[in-house]
């Protein structure tokens, strides 16, 4: 089976140096073959479980593999220290049914879970192999999988790191910024993982990156993998020529749609508006305005009324009374936004516990329902997060991710309502006071 997956890992197109540098491996199909080998080194059950080697038995008290029969590729941090690891299922590889257990899938990816060394959101796949080109071009490329960062190496483009296709953290922003304030993103051929690549991007502009887009032409293939072992020139030229995310974003808004179509029209706008806000200086968000205007075949003045009810409808919901605390919206993603996130991932998989994050939100009305858009996005997030974990394992993380919102939530209320009493007080409201402390002390 190890030549097997030898011979997989070289009809992906990996040669044996790459192979060798980005230490690929194979874990054998076996349910204990790593487990008693590292037994018998001293290591316990408990600690196995904590490097998120293994996985306890839903049947026994003991514990398994967690990665069999799969093509390894170790994930590194920034000083090139193995923390984790992606396995892929070998095509054609024998389902574990023998063996199996009642749950058990065969998931296409199984990766590390969070430990104490791996945080998923601190790392960047390849970036210890990067982080000295990256600085001396002053720029880094991410694409999406480890296969688009490890073929771009390859191929001498080494200036490539790969987000896991998910969202940019600010942690993972704040590493980069180390090397340069410059970014290229490479998005999938209609990856469903561009709405949180794009998201991830509101924090790096906050934290002022200068970005940039890549488009690959239609017949390139579907990733930059598939691009670079085409031709690695289209890669080289795609880099080259990408686009300004504004620039981007405006032509993806109009990408399948028609703009002589009112309902179209519409969606359009509501794509791009929001975006205009994001622009500080006024002579060009009036500038972008007028160009869609033009584009759209409307009036300016009607796209600049559009941009201020959502304005206001925002700013009403924040501070308008409710018998139950609302949620307050940031026009750009934070902790809140990913743990929200990761909740509407836990309900995707398990819909049956959403009464369950009712009641531990306490009043605290958190949107709990999953609209179009967000499901491609949310269904990659409980892919890639909880792919293989039991439903014990989830309603735990259910648990915990409802009682983090809630503190913070908790803790953010009691700030605004002491400043609310301040004000009173120097006002002598005393009603008010009485009205706020009530609110408080609910909390």
């Amino acid at each position: 089976r190890a030549e097997y997956c030898r011979d997989y890992a070289t009809g992906r197109g990996v040669d044996v140096l790459t192979g060798d540098l980005w230490m690929i491996g194979y874990a054998p199909n076996s349910w204990d073959g790593l487990t008693n080998a590292l037994k018998a080194k001293g290591i316990s059950d408990e600690e196995l479980l904590k490097a998120g080697l293994v996985s306890k038995s839903e049947r026994s008290r003991g514990v398994y593999d967690r990665f069999r029969d799969r093509l390894m590729i170790p994930i590194h941090d920034i000083h090139g220290n193995a923390v984790g690891f992606t396995g892929r299922l070998l095509p054609l590889a024998p389902q574990l049914q023998t063996n199996a257990q009642p749950t058990e899938q065969a998931a296409k990816y199984v990766n590390t879970p969070e430990t104490q060394v791996y945080k998923k959101s601190s790392i960047l796949y390849g970036l210890d192999k990067a982080k000295g080109e990256i600085k001396r071009q002053d720029l880094a490329v991410i694409v999406e999988g480890n296969m688009d960062a490890l073929t771009s190496h390859q191929f001498g483009v080494t200036n490539v790191v790969a987000s896991s296709g998910t969202a940019l953290t600010e942690d993972q922003l704040k590493l980069l910024k180390r090397f340069t304030n410059n970014l290229i993103i490479a998005f999938d051929q209609d990856s469903a993982g561009k709405a949180a690549t794009i998201r991830g991007l509101d924090i790096a502009r906050r934290m002022d990156f200068n970005i940039k887009v890549i488009s690959l032409p239609d017949d390139a293939g579907k990733d930059p993998d598939e691009a670079i072992r085409k031709d690695i020139n289209i890669w080289k030229d795609a880099i080259r020529q990408a686009s300004g995310l504004l620039e981007w974003l405006y032509k993806n808004a109009f990408k399948n749609k028609s703009a002589a179509r009112p309902e179209e029209k519409k969606l359009i706008a509501r794509a791009l508006l929001p975006e205009f806000r994001h622009i500080a200086d006024a002579v060009e968000r009036d500038a972008w305005i007028k160009r869609l205007a033009d584009d759209l075949a409307v009036s300016a003045d009607a796209l600049r009324q559009a941009m201020q009810p959502a304005a206001q409808n925002s700013n009403e919901h924040k501070t308008g009374s409710s018998s139950a605390p609302q949620p307050q919206i940031s026009s750009a993603p934070n902790r809140n936004d990913q743990l929200h996130d990761r909740l509407l991932a836990i309900l995707l998989l398990q819909p049956k516990l959403e009464a369950l994050a009712k009641s531990l939100l306490r009043g605290y009305n958190l949107p709990l329902n999953i609209n179009a858009e967000q499901a491609d996005y949310l269904a990659i997030l409980a892919d890639r997060e909880f792919e293989d974990q039991s439903a014990a394992t989830l309603q735990k993380e259910l648990k915990t991710v409802c009682t983090i919102i809630y503190n913070e939530f908790s803790t953010r209320e009691r700030q605004r309502l002491e400043q609310e009493m301040r004000q009173a007080e120097n006002q002598g409201d005393a009603a008010r006071i009485q009205n706020l402390l009530a609110q408080f002390n609910n909390l």
